[in-house]
């Protein structure tokens, strides 16, 4: 895949992999969480301490906006929504898990549907076991309904996620709408090797296999 990145200040120009990624964000908006007051839209990001009642793990959901998808030697390009999820595990807590299969996401008057690919630092997608001690971060891309063809057409939409603190099941959904996006606000990419920061956290694709990147920063 190649995703493209678009930015003010920064662009990722290129990123190859067996199919082909070209990812854009808009200049213009971001779409920050509003599911609760202790929501960061500051930050952009939704803060969960899990299971509610013997809290053992805490999950940061963000996303970080829309991008577009490019397969290998197929002329179609489509959008699709960029989520963020960062999970950590206690110490001496039940080990949690993750199913890519239980992440949907819901757009206005459209059925809810599961990530189209996933990145993460763990080389076992779709499934992940997340350790005590340890911390995860795994990125999902979710395609857009054919009628969402950029941000000025997509106010909001609801992420629903779940996952498992041992024999305990955490279920949530975040909501997230857009706001204008002052130029302070928009993020700049950085070619930290081997992979940058906004293409995905890690070097594990599911279900591609690790991609080749190039970055061009500007």
């Amino acid at each position: 895949m190649k995703i493209k990145y678009h930015y003010l200040h920064s662009i990722i120009t290129t990123l190859a992999i067996s199919f082909s990624f070209a990812c854009a964000t808009s200049n213009d908006y971001r779409y920050v969480p509003v599911t609760s007051p202790t929501a960061d839209r500051h930050r952009g990001e939704e803060n969960y301490k899990e299971p509610p009642g013997k809290v053992t793990g805490n999950v940061r959901v963000l996303s970080l906006g829309m991008v577009e998808i490019k397969k290998k030697d197929d002329p179609e390009t489509f959008r699709a929504i960029h989520i963020r999820m960062v999970i950590s595990v206690l110490s001496n807590s039940p080990m949690w898990s993750f199913e890519a299969s239980e992440q949907q996401i819901s757009f206005p008057n459209e059925i809810a549907s599961q990530a189209i690919i996933i990145n993460s630092d763990a080389n076992s997608l779709p499934h992940m076991e997340i350790r005590p001690k340890e911390l995860k971060t795994i990125d999902l891309y979710f395609r857009l309904p054919v009628s969402e063809t950029s941000e000025k057409t997509l106010p909001a939409f609801d992420f629903h996620w779940q996952l498992h603190a041992g024999s305990v099941l955490v279920r949530e959904s975040t909501s997230f709408e857009r706001i204008a996006t002052p130029r302070h606000y928009l993020r700049e990419v950085y070619p930290y090797e081997p992979y940058p920061y906004d293409v995905g956290w890690g070097p594990y694709w599911w279900p591609a296999p690790r991609p080749l990147i190039r970055v061009r920063v500007r």
